[in-house]
């Protein structure tokens, strides 16, 4: 997906004083890029990530998403954009605690016409692609947090979107089973030639990136 960020922020309280989360923030990206956007706990990468999946509504500024600028949508379009372009995988993996794992992944293509009557094939063919086929009627109790969050990935990618954002989605892992799911997530993002944008507090994880923008403050730092 062509992203471009334009001079967007995002203020809360009125009167003279108020509270500043993102002040004029940029952001450009390709096809197929990996970027990061690296900020300390408090810097404004959650409310940037809500922003960019139109969870939420920017006070300032315009998102351009191939060209059409999404904050003129309304509520219905936001929500058909959402489910049609765009991944979301979150600190905690959010899956439907009555929901097994494949019926998880499968949700989000119940909302919208896309692989209609080929729901289940691509659920597994989705679980297949974390390693996780031989666990597609388990529910998530039964399942690790490291699993869940793969399901949370395959999930993210049910309706195939060309933007994939996620935030510190590593967050509650250990070291090496984080390592493992940024290396699966990666290459996810190759094959399938997504736009990633990783929203972290962790430096080493931009090593590979296309781009690293920084976030202090509510402000947008230089990129490289």
């Amino acid at each position: 997906m062509r992203l471009k960020v334009q001079n967007v922020s995002k203020n809360l309280g009125g009167g003279p004083w108020p509270t500043t989360l993102l002040e004029n923030v940029e952001l450009e990206g390709q096809d197929g890029e990996f970027i990061t956007v690296f900020g300390e706990s408090g810097s404004g990468k959650s409310t940037l990530f809500s922003i960019l999946s139109l969870l939420e509504h920017p006070s300032t500024g315009s998102i351009f998403m191939d060209g059409m600028d999404v904050t003129m949508l309304d509520e219905p379009q936001k929500v058909e954009t959402r489910l049609e372009n765009i991944g979301m995988i979150f600190p905690s993996p959010n899956l439907i605690p009555s929901f097994s794992a494949i019926e998880n992944v499968l949700f989000p293509m119940t909302r919208i016409k896309r692989f209609k009557g080929h729901h289940s094939e691509r659920s597994k063919f989705l679980l297949a692609l974390v390693d996780l086929a031989d666990k597609a009627f388990a529910f998530p109790e039964e399942l690790s947090l490291e699993e869940r969050q793969r399901v949370s990935l395959a999930r993210a990618l049910a309706n195939r979107p060309n933007l994939l954002l996620a935030d510190e989605p590593t967050k509650y892992l250990d070291e090496p089973t984080g390592q493992q799911l940024l290396q699966r997530l990666r290459s996810l993002q190759q094959s399938q030639n997504l736009t990633l944008i990783l929203f972290t507090q962790d430096k080493t994880k931009a090593k590979s990136a296309t781009k690293t923008y920084t976030l202090k403050s509510g402000k947008m730092g230089t990129h490289h």
